[in-house]
């Protein structure tokens, strides 16, 4: 993983370690010793990608807190990996726009995009989808869009996971008092899907 860390970053790309738990294949851990990733798939919309972790092993979320909590600068993302479009098997089909991400760009140049994505300004989703967002250390304000009867619940997490604040409804804000290492947003619907901005380190 580092060697294509390193060509990627030297290339001038944004480097993405995917999928850690599809056929378990690595952990936190494993993830921490690979250096300047600038990020890894916090959601992967794959069938088999195992997201969500088990008794056995983590899920990405927690993951990420460990990574984050240990001083590693690491950004998550989503995406849908759309390998096989096709129904010939609906139960493991891998279809598009199960996950993504939204950067807040200058422009919609490569380079204004590829920018935002550096300095952390996009969040990950797998359908909730921000109207506005404040990150800052001074002040964490999310808008959600507001799709048909769907509910919303924001959760603030800090270093080692813990939860900070929780708030329901379209509106959500926390002010960060200096000592949580890290703030992040994980903003979950009552359909099961959720979105995560980036961190903001303190």
């Amino acid at each position: 993983m580092q060697t294509i860390v390193d060509l990627a970053n030297e290339s001038g790309a944004f480097s993405v370690l995917n999928h850690p738990n599809w056929r378990w294949w690595y952990d936190a851990e494993e993830m921490a010793r690979v250096p300047n990733a600038h990020a890894f798939e916090i959601y992967n919309g794959a069938t088999t990608c195992n997201n969500h972790g088990d008794s056995d092993s983590l899920s990405t979320d927690t993951m990420w807190d460990l990574l984050l909590s240990r001083g590693v600068r690491i950004f998550g993302v989503a995406s849908d990996d759309a390998h096989d479009y096709s129904l010939v098997n609906p139960t493991y089909a891998e279809p598009p726009f199960t996950g993504w991400i939204c950067a807040r760009a200058e422009n919609l140049t490569k380079e204004a995009i590829m920018a935002s994505l550096f300095a952390g300004n996009f969040y990950a989703s797998n359908h909730p989808i921000l109207e506005s967002m404040t990150l800052s250390r001074e002040l964490l304000e999310i808008k959600i869009q507001q799709v048909d009867q769907i509910r919303y619940t924001t959760t603030f997490v800090g270093k080692h996971g813990e939860v900070l604040n929780r708030v329901r409804g379209r509106m959500a804000r926390y002010v960060p008092i200096g000592t949580e290492g890290y703030v992040r947003a994980v903003i979950s619907d009552t359909d099961g899907h959720k979105a995560w901005t980036q961190p903001v380190f303190l």
